[in-house]
């Protein structure tokens, strides 16, 4: 009974420090949300066996024996819970969902019930993270007040019509630690993720109408929870498509408003390389 009731507290009093307000980010919120379903099913659990002992007749007492039988599969899933809270501490997004992949799949590999329960912190977990990658793929915006996504805005913005080439490049940056490395395995999937909203974001700073664009980000179906713990390549083609809707809008707005096609023609004859052959022949 002693290890039940010390990782209950345990897990409680994590909970306790790590929700209130936003010092840990959304991530370490929904987190402490999932460990609290369960810490409520135990509560439920300790109502139910009160009341089976309050009620137990002398020929259907309640023994020790008979106890320790009930909390068997508590003690398992309760110092599951601790563990995880172990990983999880001091962490925020991106950091505390591989902490919990990690914990699944190296702490607790072939454990169906530890799979469960971490499976279920991690739906809870990945919330707010799924929310972040889906508005920064629609839309380029990154919604981010507490420093939890992949994608970082190291210089404050300032008007965006007045970069130039390099103050683009150093817009954004991946952070590496918020990488989720199950789910974005290598580099060519963080650098599609980070210039699609880099796309969007050059877009928006022309400030132009829907007529010049083939669409908008908000044309693509969000990217659901369920796609988000499938596989890998669920969320590959999802990138794939976004990639693909902001490269055709940013390339559609070059020609039809910018008229890239004339700009590029222009550039040609004024270097002389469109009349190449006449320019030998004249000297």
């Amino acid at each position: 009974i002693l290890p039940l009731s010390t990782s209950y507290v345990r897990v409680r009093n994590f909970i306790v420090s790590h929700y209130p307000g936003y010092t840990y980010g959304r991530v370490m919120q929904a987190f402490c949300e999932g460990l609290d379903s369960f810490l409520r099913q135990y509560v439920a659990f300790v109502s139910q066996l009160e009341g089976k002992i309050r009620n137990a007749s002398s020929t259907d007492s309640v023994t020790m024996k008979s106890i320790h039988f009930d909390i068997t599969p508590l003690l398992h899933s309760l110092s599951i819970l601790e563990n995880a809270t172990t990983v999880a501490r001091d962490k925020k997004g991106g950091e505390l969902i591989n902490a919990l992949w990690s914990l699944e799949k190296r702490v607790y590999m072939g454990d169906t019930v530890a799979k469960d329960l971490v499976g279920t912190l991690l739906n809870h977990s990945t919330v707010p993270y799924v929310e972040m990658l889906t508005t920064w793929l629609q839309f380029g915006s990154l919604r981010d007040p507490y420093g939890e996504f992949m994608i970082q805005q190291p210089r404050e913005r300032t008007n965006r019509a007045e970069f130039d080439g390099d103050s683009w490049m150093a817009l954004f940056q991946v952070k590496e630690e918020h990488v989720i490395n199950d789910i974005i395995p290598n580099e060519s999937m963080k650098k599609k993720i980070l210039v699609t909203g880099k796309y969007w974001n050059a877009v928006q700073a022309c400030h132009v109408d829907n007529k010049f664009l083939q669409g908008t980000g908000s044309s693509l179906p969000k990217l659901t929870n369920f796609q988000f713990h499938s596989d890998s390549s669920a969320i590959s083609a999802y990138v794939d498509a976004a990639y693909q809707d902001a490269s055709k809008n940013l390339m559609c707005l070059l020609k039809n408003k910018f008229k890239l096609a004339d700009s590029l023609q222009t550039m040609k004859r004024y270097f002389l390389l469109d009349q190449g052959d006449f320019f030998m022949h004249f000297l």
